[in-house]
């Protein structure tokens, strides 16, 4: 990330808070980064009508398209940052459904696996309780047996 992405990131929620504003962070910091922060807000505010899959995808492709790729990163991890303080949120089952069906595979189209892994992660564990915690033993019941598969595999390898 860039100077320019790290001040947008901790400038929004000052101009959030109504402690700047967006002709304030143009004159004082730079127009470039008024216009990427302008550029985060529009996506934070855009209409989410409907979480179905059509719908959900066609918000990626829209999203991909008219926005600048830095200000989609930066939403992302935002949303990654809430995720990870999910309990504290109120709504956060729909706020999961909407990080799932949309921002994680959004992630993944822009390229940030690992992002876009976290996100569903977690976003999982939020929608799906029982299950995640049922998966999540059994791997580790079988962590030990995975190991041992992918050593005899990189040993056949090297």
């Amino acid at each position: 990330m860039d100077a320019e992405v790290i001040s947008t990131g901790l400038l929004r929620e000052a101009v959030d808070a109504g402690l700047l504003t967006m002709h304030e962070v143009k004159n004082q910091i730079s127009a470039s980064t008024a216009r990427l922060l302008h550029e985060n807000h529009r996506i934070k505010n855009a209409p989410i009508v409907d979480l179905d899959d059509e719908n959900a995808d066609t918000l990626r492709k829209f999203f991909l398209i008219y926005y600048d790729i830095r200000a989609i990163i930066l939403e992302l991890v935002l949303k990654l940052d809430a995720m990870r303080h999910l309990l504290h949120l109120p709504q956060h089952q729909k706020f999961s459904l909407e990080v799932m069906k949309i921002y994680a595979p959004l992630a993944h189209a822009v390229g940030a696996r690992t992002l876009s892994l976290e996100l569903e992660d977690i976003a999982f564990k939020s929608l799906f309780p029982y299950s995640y915690f049922y998966v999540d033993a059994w791997l580790r019941c079988h962590e030990k047996e995975n190991k041992s598969r992918i050593n005899v595999c990189k040993d056949k390898l090297l």
